[in-house]
């Protein structure tokens, strides 16, 4: 299978002084998603956590609405929370989304497949790396609410199933 990466959006955002606004980068995502795109560059041109430095060019959308606004409509809100309230505290995500969660680096995880994941959004079936740890740092946060969150093998039973099938699909 061949993934092809569009760059619209982290390269592109250079032509535009790093300007896209949320609903453009909504709208690209949508429109490269509907194209059959299975991998999209996002952030600031010059990395995540770029966006709101002046030497760089200040961007109108930070790094972590760039991020859920890859996600389905109706998962946003909740994504926007959980990173909101766990990012400062015991996360950090470098310029191509692995995280580091309390001090440890997951190369090769990516934040926007771990959220399809703990969202429970269709097509993200098998954990990602890094979701383990992420899932314990929301979780030791506090705070959140976490209804919606997929639950992990030892806490299903009681009706829900895990489905693995093939290989997880960032977009």
């Amino acid at each position: 299978m061949i993934h092809i990466v569009d760059n619209t959006l982290r390269d592109g955002s250079y032509v535009v002084d790093f300007n896209f606004t949320e609903a453009q980068t909504r709208a690209v995502c949508k429109g490269l998603d509907e194209l059959g795109f299975s991998w999209l560059e996002v952030g600031h041109g010059l990395g995540l956590g770029a966006w709101n430095k002046k030497e760089f060019g200040l961007a109108k959308v930070n790094d972590i609405d760039s991020i859920v606004a890859e996600l389905p409509v109706e998962k946003q809100t909740q994504a926007k929370r959980i990173l909101h309230k766990v990012a400062p505290i015991v996360m950090s995500w470098n310029d191509r989304l692995e995280i580091t969660v309390y001090g440890k680096h997951f190369p090769q995880s990516n934040i926007i497949d771990i959220l399809q994941y703990l969202l429970r959004v269709p097509g993200a079936d098998i954990p990602p790396l890094g979701e383990a740890a992420f899932r314990e740092a929301i979780q030791n946060t506090g705070g959140i609410p976490l209804s919606g969150i997929r639950k992990t093998k030892s806490q299903q039973g009681k009706g829900t199933k895990r489905k693995l099938v093939g290989d997880w699909i960032s977009y």
